[in-house]
């Protein structure tokens, strides 16, 4: 069965400081464009949800109030990816993130250029202080086995994303919780 979402919305929490920003920015437009490749091949469109600005050469939501300021423009029940390349500041995205309705995935790219993994790892603590359910995955490049054969083993993370827009869209989030305790993995018929 299809999903009832078939395009992923993208965030990407930023530093407060400008020129960390601007030096990040390639680094992060190129992980956005490994991840969007490798969900496009699952099937999934992925838009950002904020613009690049030009006018400050990055696209990081870079302050409390344009992360507000973005989440009022979401669907509260869509798809939603924060992915990380470099250290951020978790407030920018937070408090959107504690209202969301919708599924919630954080990724990072496994590079040592910027603390990308680092900064999705203090946005995780955020989210489990504050409650928040989410899932995780982080890749090298996105085009390792562990993305590439999703159709046929999903990996733990993303498989409970994909799962969570399945059955709680459907109204079925008990079975979810349920098998998500008895389970690692599942899989999709």
């Amino acid at each position: 069965m299809a999903h009832p979402y078939k395009e992923v919305l993208l965030l990407a929490s930023g530093d407060l400081r400008l020129a960390a920003n601007q030096n990040c920015w390639p680094a992060q437009h190129a992980m956005e464009t490994q991840l969007t490749a490798a969900l496009a091949k699952q099937g999934y469109a992925v838009r950002r949800a904020h613009p690049y600005d030009p006018a400050k050469a990055h696209g990081f939501l870079d302050s409390q109030r344009l992360g507000i300021e973005t989440f009022r423009t979401i669907d509260p029940q869509q798809p939603l990816i924060v992915a990380e390349s470099v250290w951020q500041y978790s407030h920018h995205v937070l408090a959107g993130l504690t209202t969301h309705q919708g599924p919630i995935l954080t990724v990072a790219n496994w590079s040592g250029q910027w603390p990308g993994l680092v900064g999705m790892l203090n946005l995780n603590g955020c989210l489990t202080k504050a409650g928040v359910t989410y899932s995780t995955l982080w890749s090298e490049d996105f085009t390792d086995a562990f993305f590439e054969n999703l159709q046929y083993k999903f990996p733990i993370c993303l498989y409970w994303f994909l799962a969570y827009l399945y059955l709680v869209l459907q109204d079925k989030w008990k079975l979810l919780v349920v098998s998500r305790l008895n389970e690692f993995q599942l899989n999709v018929v």
